[in-house]
This record gives structure tokens, C-alpha cells and sequence, in this order.
């Protein structure tokens, strides 16, 4: 469980991505939304929606669809996106990533966010406010 699961938020990296960056986060979304579909809770909904999967996985629905249609498992029908995938067809796919990339232990993270001290934070603008009274 990444640390946007645990806030129950979505979330996507800066963008543009570099060409490596892209690579990456494109294996890392595909796994993620493939695992996502082989849940039993998404095996057993007739209909699986676009924001179903973004809460499942806390990824951005527009990556979701990037991701997806790179797989070739979306379509767009009807002034909507339809994914068309079958059990068989997921497990295929979950083969060509299922090794890749590394996995983490979601329940051994911790994270804090960091305070600095906007007086002894050269960037800061507050510490420049000195500067700008002379």
C-alpha cells in the first residue's frame, strides 16, 4: 500500500515525464491496475468503473487510461471508456510484469513530513524578508 493508499488520496507523478520516468511509472501502473483486476472484489462486479480502479490503486484516472490502452485493454465506445479484458486475458498480461520492478512492504513505511525552520532556510522567502525591508 503506497503512502497516497494510506491517505486515501490519488496521485501521479510531476509531468512531462522523462522517457525513463514514462517507462517506469508505465510498468509500475500497469502491474498495479492488472493486480487490481484480478481482485476478487473486481471479478465479482458486473461493471468496473474508471474511479473504482483510481480508488483501488490511488492512481490518477488519466493515467489509468494511458496505462490501459497501452495494455490494449480499453476501448472507447459510446462517449465512454470500456475495459475489455477477460480473467484469461489479465493473467496473460500480469505475466509480462509480474517480476518486474521492486516491491515494498507498505506496512513497514513510515512517513513524516518534514518541518524546516524558515529562518535557517536559505530558500525560503520568508527568510528573505529581511532583504527586501533595507
Amino acid at each position: 500500500m503506497s503512502s497516497q493508499k494510506k491517505k486515501k488520496r490519488v496521485g501521479s507523478p510531476e509531468k512531462p515525464l522523462s522517457d525513463l520516468g514514462q517507462v517506469s511509472y508505465r510498468s509500475f501502473w500497469a502491474r498495479a491496475l492488472l493486480e487490481a483486476l484480478q481482485t476478487p472484489a473486481a471479478l465479482q462486479q458486473d461493471k468496473l468503473s474508471l474511479i473504482d480502479l483510481a480508488c483501488i490503486t490511488s492512481i490518477k484516472i488519466e493515467d489509468i487510461i494511458l496505462t490501459l490502452n497501452y495494455l490494449g485493454i480499453i476501448k472507447y465506445v459510446g462517449g465512454q471508456h470500456c475495459i475489455y479484458a477477460t480473467p484469461e486475458i489479465v493473467t496473460e498480461k500480469l505475466k509480462q510484469f509480474s517480476g518486474r520492478g521492486p516491491r515494498v512492504k507498505a506496512d513497514l513505511i513510515h512517513w513524516a513530513p518534514l518541518f524546516v525552520d524558515v529562518k535557517k532556510d536559505k530558500w525560503a522567502l520568508k527568510s528573505k524578508a529581511h532583504d527586501f525591508q533595507q
